[in-house]
């Protein structure tokens, strides 16, 4: 988490000025850590930072249906 945050402190993206695949795979590590419960540092202000502005993002935002668990029938 503080690599990305390092990255975020001098970019507004992950790989840049734009939104990436890359972005997406952070975004998929951190939607994952939230959910086994591993909090981002609060010295990451950047990544915090980054994280809320991704979760405005209408893909983000939906998230819950692909986070949250569903039953199977057998």
């Amino acid at each position: 988490m503080h690599y990305f945050d390092g990255i975020l402190k001098r970019q507004p993206f992950v790989t840049g000025e734009a939104f990436t695949m890359a972005d997406i795979t952070v975004i998929g590590g951190l939607i994952f850590a939230g959910l086994l419960k591993v909090p981002v540092p609060a010295e990451c202000e950047a990544l915090i930072a980054w994280y809320a502005r991704m979760q405005a993002r209408p893909s983000v935002k939906n998230r819950i249906t692909m986070s949250e668990p569903t039953e199977v029938s057998a």
